[in-house]
């Protein structure tokens, strides 16, 4: 086969629009062909080449949104010598009428698709599950980037939380952490009044928004749109589009859908975060945020969960209900959080502390770094500064029951043993720790005020 130049006068020759298309991108085009497409002939004539994987080698036809309300027909010859020629004209009427409505029903597809994915995902796979759906709308549109912005408005803040990129576009989710919600003034408020932001050319955006035209120009958009994303009435973030390659003509009758698809991922971050919510009261204890009994269960399920040299303890208020009955549960309660928080200050990060009730706690130490009745003691030597409760300063015991595990022991077996040295220690006096399997009864380790 002649090289594209010896083509030239062949293509100049044809009555329609021709592109000559390798294997990488348009070859050559004819002055039609310029007329028409101008600057976007090499993006138009690279989605001509993608009707090669949907045809294969032989001729084929079809129609493409061209992009600023043109619809094109193409006639796609078959290759030879790696080289086919596409001719292009604007579609009739009736052909951009059946265009549309059959992007119209795969739009509508999509949406669907969408939808039973994400209400399938799980939450480990929602965050891809959401990147994919983002894609795939992308994909639709033609677009360049896709993302998901999530608003916090105890900081102040918004983040980019998840993002699709064509091939060759910069990903931007790194550089958008953590900016103010007062950064892009005039975007927050339109979408604060549920108003949809869309831009065909930046060149149409109001000098209100030159903050917002900087951060676009600098990530290389030509063309956006940008879609609240609401839970219940409030404002959680946004869905956005960009174009980078070319102008996007946004098309009204697209965007009822993607505030449907906006609802489908808030829904779907909102079923998350109440799954989580619902799992953590589950497994912690509603008065101190520890966990409870049910979290130590689930943790220490396998029945060798304990290795050697594990330090497990048993610890409960001395004399708790004399709090409750001198001062009010309000100040038995507060006393309960102290304890809670100096137990954890006390202990390592791979180290639980539970509360399982009443003024009873539980520690479980995987990995100590000292030996047991040295840990024991800085333990029960918590309460040595005293508490606060209800206006005065009170000195409060606890009693600590420890066991070493001396091989993969289950949990249950050990919190036993530390049972009975704790109910030991509170025999002997209180304030005090005893290790279990041993003769070692310690002194009180202060002296608590009389009642």
């Amino acid at each position: 086969m002649d090289g594209p130049a010896d083509l030239q006068p062949c293509l100049d020759a044809l009555p329609l629009a021709a592109l000559l298309l390798g294997p990488s991108g348009v070859v050559a085009a004819n002055a039609l062909a310029h007329e028409m497409l101008g600057r976007e002939a090499a993006g138009i004539g690279a989605r001509v080449i993608a009707a090669v994987d949907r045809h294969g080698p032989g001729a084929a036809r079809g129609v493409l949104d061209a992009g600023e309300g043109r619809i094109l027909e193409f006639a796609l010859g078959p290759s030879c010598g790696g080289h086919r020629v596409a001719l292009l004209r604007a579609a009739d009427a009736d052909v951009r009428l059946r265009h549309r409505l059959e992007r119209r029903l795969e739009f509508e597809r999509l949406l669907t698709r969408s939808s039973a994915a994400l209400m399938r995902s799980g939450d480990a796979r929602l965050d891809g599950e959401i990147e994919t759906v983002l894609g795939n709308v992308g994909g639709f549109f033609d677009v360049d980037r896709a993302y998901v912005f999530l608003i916090d408005e105890a900081a102040g803040t918004q983040s980019n939380t998840h993002e699709w990129t064509a091939p060759g576009v910069s990903r931007e989710v790194q550089n958008l952490q953590g900016v103010p919600l007062d950064t892009f003034p005039w975007l927050l408020e339109r979408l604060r009044g549920d108003a949809v932001f869309s831009y065909d050319r930046l060149e149409d955006l109001p000098p209100a928004a030159q903050a917002e035209r900087r951060e676009f120009e600098r990530e290389g958009i030509r063309s956006i749109l940008i879609v609240p994303l609401w839970s219940g009435a409030r404002l959680r973030g946004f869905i956005g589009f960009d174009a980078v390659r070319r102008h996007v003509a946004w098309n009204e009758s697209y965007v009822v859908g993607l505030r449907l698809l906006a609802q489908m991922v808030a829904g779907a971050l909102d079923a998350r975060a109440l799954a989580r919510q619902l799992r953590r009261q589950a497994m912690h204890d509603a008065l101190t945020g520890l966990p409870n009994r049910a979290y130590l269960r689930q943790r220490f399920l396998p029945g060798s969960a304990c290795h050697a040299g594990t330090l497990v303890g048993v610890v409960d208020v001395d004399d708790f209900k004399r709090v409750n009955d001198h001062h009010g549960h309000a100040a038995g309660d507060a006393v309960l959080r102290e304890i809670g928080k100096r137990l954890t200050d006390v202990l390592g990060p791979e180290a639980t502390v539970a509360r399982l009730g009443g003024g009873e706690f539980v520690v479980v130490e995987p990995s100590p770094s000292e030996p047991a009745t040295r840990l024991a003691a800085r333990l029960v030597g918590i309460a040595a500064r005293p508490f606060e409760v209800a206006g005065s300063l009170q000195a409060i015991g606890i009693s600590l029951g420890m066991v070493e595990a001396r091989g993969p022991a289950c949990l249950d077996a050990l919190l036993e043993r530390a049972d009975a040295a704790m109910y030991r220690a509170k025999a002997t006096g209180k304030n005090r720790w005893v290790l279990a399997g041993t003769d070692l009864v310690t002194e009180p380790e202060f002296d608590t005020l009389p009642d």
